[in-house]
């Protein structure tokens, strides 16, 4: 089962305890170059 938090600087944390000596963290950002200015790009990358 999957838990939500989120911290009150707007990030949110998804969670999965699992019981396990392997780790894993994945960051995936709500942004893509459609989204940049052109004085902007490559920020989202």
């Amino acid at each position: 089962m999957f838990q939500t938090h989120h911290l009150t600087n707007g990030l949110r944390i998804i969670h999965h305890p699992f019981p396990s000596e392997i780790s894993y963290c994945g960051i995936a950002v709500n942004t893509g170059s459609r989204d940049e200015f052109s004085d902007e790009q490559g920020m989202a990358h």
